[in-house]
């Protein structure tokens, strides 16, 4: 089972906090020129929803933080482990085996690149 340290420190991480605002921005943007463009461009500030105007950045921030901490905390061959864990291949049942944190992810000896790694 995942600690939530390391999931707290995945999701602090300068790289995560970085990208996810970089997106939240992009994305926030577009969707608030999209839904109150008109008083946006015409800059008519009674008329914008300003709950809307910021929930239409803290959901793609969220979204984001969420999808990339889920990503990292994959044990994938080839890449590296972000903490140490003990695996079993569910492609075919194979043995454990342990990995620890920074050692890169191996194949299972029987699937190769068929392999999908789970916590046990």
């Amino acid at each position: 089972m995942v600690k939530i340290t390391i999931i707290y420190r995945l999701v602090v991480a300068p790289d995560t906090l970085r990208n996810s605002i970089v997106i939240a921005l992009v994305v926030g943007t577009v969707l608030n020129l999209i839904y109150q463009g008109g008083p946006l461009v015409a800059l008519n500030f009674d008329a914008i929803d300003w709950s809307k105007f910021g929930l239409t950045y803290v959901v793609p921030y969220f979204v984001s933080t969420y999808a990339r901490t889920a990503a990292r905390l994959r044990f994938d061959p080839g890449v590296r482990a972000v903490y140490t864990a003990d695996l079993q291949c569910e492609a075919c049942g194979a043995k454990q085996h342990a990995v620890a944190e920074d050692e890169i992810v191996p194949e299972c000896v029987e699937c190769k690149t068929e392999t999908k790694w789970l916590v046990t």
